[in-house]
């Protein structure tokens, strides 16, 4: 965000702040929208389409010619990404045995440090082929490895919630 406000739109530290705003709306969106699909048995496919809408929201972030575009971008990409995470603590919780459900949360305490792992490889791509291109190959790796992983795994395509209610 911080490249994008600074040396592409131009518009400073205002303009990063709005970015960051605009995250937060699609992530409080995306908590509603959450919380409705949790209706849904198919988490599986849940799952999958937020991950696919993250990176489709990434690519617009990437391409848009104007500021006001990108925000739309992060709007989505916030919501995207909460209704992805919501999925996966609420599966991560209900598959566990209760007697195991304490050391299960400990393990969402990964997800700092995976956010700051692929930071770090997103900065690395960035200082090499620039923000918006960065942007492009994180969003097409995401969407090919989810696909893959669809394609490939009965168990994601086949998750459903009702199983651990």
């Amino acid at each position: 965000s911080d490249l994008y406000a600074k040396d592409i739109f131009k518009v400073g530290p205002e303009g990063l702040g709005l970015m960051f705003t605009m995250i937060g709306v699609g992530g409080v969106s995306g908590s509603m929208i959450a919380n409705y699909l949790m209706r849904y048995d198919r988490v599986g496919v849940i799952q999958t389409g937020s991950i696919l809408a993250y990176a489709a929201a990434l690519t617009g972030i990437a391409l848009a010619p104007s500021f006001y575009l990108a925000l739309a971008g992060c709007v989505v990409a916030g919501a995207a990404e909460m209704i992805n995470s919501v999925n996966n603590q609420t599966m991560l919780q209900l598959s566990a045995p209760p007697e195991m459900r304490g050391r299960v949360v400990s393990l969402i305490q990964l997800n700092p440090a995976l956010i700051a792992l692929g930071s770090l490889i997103a900065g690395g791509l960035g200082d090499a082929l620039g923000a918006r291109t960065a942007c492009l190959v994180v969003a097409a790796a995401s969407t090919v490895l989810v696909l893959a992983l669809a394609a490939v795994s009965p168990n994601l395509r086949g998750l459903k919630l009702s199983r651990y209610r």
